[in-house]
């Protein structure tokens, strides 16, 4: 599956999901926050698709951070069980 720059795929998910973006966004950063603010993980955006796991988070709302030099964008994720 794959997703431009303002989705993350599925929507909603049981805690995988991927997103891919432009490789000339550039994102550095990626992490993914729970409903009050908490870090849940922080990694490199090493290349122009993320896939991410939280299988092991409870059903919700999350937000995902792609950060980089040229900018910055946020994403809603839904797991759903």
């Amino acid at each position: 599956m794959a997703a431009c720059a303002n989705q993350a795929v599925p929507q909603p998910n049981e805690g995988k999901f991927q997103i891919a973006y432009p490789a000339e966004m550039e994102f550095e950063t990626v992490r993914v926050l729970d409903g009050v603010g908490r870090i849940l993980y922080e990694g490199k955006a090493e290349t122009n698709r993320v896939e991410l796991d939280l299988s092991k988070e409870a059903s919700g709302l999350y937000r995902v951070e792609l950060m980089g030099a040229k900018g910055f964008i946020y994403l809603p994720v839904t797991i759903q069980r």
